[in-house]
């Protein structure tokens, strides 16, 4: 089957536009509108009220508006869902996606009340001998890791500057530092007339 018009989507079964999609994943006009038939408010089992309820239920964070956590809850689970419905090809109406659709409501619902919170998930990515975590917003941030290896790598070189300090005979340093070299001019000595 080739590319539809969006007319004709609504003439399609659910398992046509997700065979659709899986022969074609770059057109995400038949995951939206599967998408959109799992989300339908007519819907009382569907995902939106899925998400709603599991919203509800689980409270909202201090100092959040309600409507965060549903609303990114529910964009989380569009993405899960256009990357996993792949593997449910020809097995829509079996109960193995009814427990992957409550599976989707709950694991968005809890990420995103991580992420309001402060306490998502990170993710370890490495970068030169350093490993550095990606936030949720894609964020580089420090780790304990990195901050080890720079006190590590000052530690050596403070150590090596007072190795070379105690192995200079005592005073050379200090008359090095103390002899004015007379006849280079210098800012502090310049002679001439104005």
């Amino acid at each position: 089957m080739g590319p539809t018009a969006p007319l004709q989507l609504e003439k399609l079964s659910s398992e046509e536009l997700l065979q659709n999609y899986c022969v074609a994943p770059n057109e995400e006009i038949c995951v939206l509108a599967l998408w959109e038939r799992f989300m339908d408010r007519k819907n009382p089992k569907g995902l939106y009220w899925g998400l709603r309820w599991k919203a509800r239920a689980s409270g909202c964070p201090r100092g959040c508006n309600p409507d965060w956590l549903f609303l990114g809850s529910q964009t989380r689970a569009y993405y899960r869902f256009k990357r996993n419905i792949c593997k449910f090809a020809g097995r829509l109406d079996t109960p193995s996606f009814g427990a992957y659709k409550k599976l989707l409501v709950l694991g968005s619902i809890i990420d995103e009340y991580r992420f309001l919170t402060g306490q998502s998930r990170k993710i370890w990515v490495q970068i030169d001998e350093t490993f550095c975590v990606v936030d949720d917003m894609g964020n580089i941030v420090r780790t304990d890791r990195a901050e080890e290896l720079e006190l590590s790598s000052l530690r050596r070189k403070s150590l090596s500057i007072s190795v070379k300090k105690s192995a200079e005979p005592r005073g050379t340093s200090e008359r090095c530092h103390s002899r004015q070299d007379l006849s280079a001019p210098n800012e502090n000595n310049v002679s001439g007339a104005y």
